[in-house]
C-alpha cells in the first residue's frame, strides 16, 4: 500500500492570494483564507471593509454568486466586524446562516444513516468535500454551504452502494454530466451516480447523494489510489448525532482530492470553486497545527 501522498504547507499562489484587489474582494478572500494572527486577520478585514470604495451590495453579489454568503457572515460575525453592515442586512445574513445550519443538520443525519447502514454491511466508504469538513474545518455553525452529500466508493462495490441506499429509500436520478454520446453516457453512469430522497421539510425538500466511484480524471494518482485512500479513512463524530461516526478521507487525502479536483477543473476552462481554496487552506493549518502539538514535550 502506498503511504498519504505528501502536500506541502506552503501551497502555490493562488488568484485569491493576489495584491491590489478590490476591498470588496480582499474581503472574500480573507474569509475563505484567513492569513496570519487574529488580530492581523480582524485588521485587513476592517481595513477593507471601512475602505471609501467598498461596497456590501458587491461583496453580497460575490459572495452569493460563489455560494459562500454564510462563510462570509461566519467570519465577519466572529471577527465583530458583522456590526459595520446595514442593520438589515446583517440580520438577513444571519438569518442565512441559521436556515444554513438547520439544512446541515438534515444532511449529517442523512449522512449518518448511510455510514451506519454501509458500516452493518461491511461495505468500505468515504465521505468528501462538503460534509466532511463543515464541522472539522469550519467549527459546524453553518458556515460551510454544500448541497449534497459526496460519497467515495470502489469500482467494484458501485452495486452494493446502490443495493444500500435503495434499502434507504433513495431513488436514482440521471448523471451529473450530460453527455451526446451513448458510450460517453454509460462511462459517466460508471463513474458518478446520483441519487436523492425526500425529507418533507420546507427548506431542503431533498437530500442528494453522489456516489463517486473514480478520483478525479486526469489526476496521476495510480489505479489503486482511490481503494488505498478508502483504506486509510477515518471515523470522525457527526455533531447533534451522539453515537454516530463518519467515515472521511485523511487530511492529506483530503487535499489530495483538492489539489486534484482544482486541477481537473482547469484543464477544461473552467474556474475551480473559491471554497476548494478554503478547504485546502484550513486542511494544511490543521496539519501544521497538529505538527506543532506532537513536537511538543
Amino acid at each position: 500500500m502506498n503511504p498519504e501522498p505528501t502536500n506541502s504547507v506552503n501551497p502555490e499562489p493562488t488568484p485569491l492570494a493576489t495584491e491590489h484587489r478590490p476591498p470588496e474582494q480582499a474581503v472574500f478572500a480573507a474569509c475563505i483564507e484567513p492569513v496570519g494572527t487574529k488580530t492581523l486577520h480582524v485588521s485587513r478585514l476592517h481595513t477593507a471593509l471601512t475602505a471609501p470604495t467598498f461596497g456590501w451590495g458587491a461583496l453580497m453579489q460575490l459572495a452569493v454568486e460563489q455560494k459562500l454568503s454564510c462563510l462570509v457572515t461566519d467570519t465577519l460575525d466572529r471577527t465583530g466586524l458583522l456590526r459595520l453592515a446595514p442593520a438589515r442586512l446583517a440580520r438577513f445574513l444571519q438569518r442565512a446562516q441559521r436556515a444554513n445550519q438547520h439544512t446541515t443538520q438534515i444532511q449529517r443525519r442523512h449522512a449518518g444513516r448511510i455510514a451506519s447502514a454501509a458500516r452493518q454491511v461491511d461495505l468500505t466508504i468515504a465521505a468528501c468535500k462538503g460534509i466532511a469538513v463543515e464541522s472539522a474545518l469550519y467549527g459546524g455553525t453553518g458556515a460551510r454551504e454544500f448541497s449534497d452529500l459526496d460519497i467515495l466508493v470502489a469500482p467494484e462495490d458501485t452495486r452494493a452502494i446502490e443495493l444500500l441506499l435503495v434499502g434507504l429509500g433513495y431513488q436514482p436520478h440521471r448523471p451529473c454530466s450530460a453527455t451526446s454520446s451513448a458510450q460517453g453516457a454509460q462511462r459517466i453512469r460508471r463513474a458518478s451516480f446520483v441519487w436523492s430522497v425526500p425529507t418533507g421539510d420546507t427548506l431542503l425538500p431533498n437530500v442528494v447523494v453522489d456516489v463517486t466511484c473514480i478520483w478525479p480524471h486526469g489526476a496521476a494518482r495510480g489505479p489503486d489510489f482511490l481503494r488505498e485512500a478508502l483504506q486509510r479513512a477515518r471515523r470522525q463524530p457527526l455533531p447533534g448525532l451522539p453515537g454516530t461516526s463518519l467515515p472521511v478521507l485523511s487530511p492529506p487525502d483530503q487535499i489530495a482530492l483538492v489539489d486534484d479536483l482544482t486541477t481537473a477543473a482547469r484543464a477544461v476552462g473552467r474556474q475551480p470553486k473559491p471554497i476548494l481554496a478554503g478547504d485546502r487552506h484550513r486542511l494544511l493549518a490543521q496539519g501544521n497545527r497538529s505538527g506543532r502539538a506532537g513536537g511538543m514535550t
